[in-house]
């Protein structure tokens, strides 16, 4: 709970209201107006809401990334397993941070 609290307290702005792609302006626009900035008072609904976005933008990037216009568009290899694999590896490194292993000196 205490670190979802600290993702909406960074990403759960009222005045993004405007902004599209926000989680304010999402929150708007598919009507989840149980979700709140304070997670102890809405916990299901805030972990529910993040769970859904969270899947909404992997599946969007997944679509840029295979040069999709539409969730309907047939994918044109007969491998689904490779370009799922392929898919994957390309949103992990874009989103993973990579660690710096940099050793301290004494």
């Amino acid at each position: 709970m205490i670190l979802m609290q600290d993702l909406m307290d960074k990403l759960f702005d009222g005045r993004s209201a405007m902004d599209k792609g926000t989680l304010f302006h999402l929150r708007n626009v598919f009507n989840q107006r149980s979700v709140t900035k304070n997670v102890s008072e809405s916990f299901n609904y805030v972990s529910d809401f993040l769970k859904f976005t969270t899947e909404g933008y992997v599946i969007l990037f997944a679509m840029d990334i295979l040069h999709m216009e539409d969730m309907n568009e047939d994918i044109q290899n007969d491998d689904k397993e490779e370009i799922l694999n392929f898919v994957s590896e390309k949103i992990v490194d874009k989103v993973w941070r990579e660690i710096d292993m940099v050793a301290k000196e004494s």
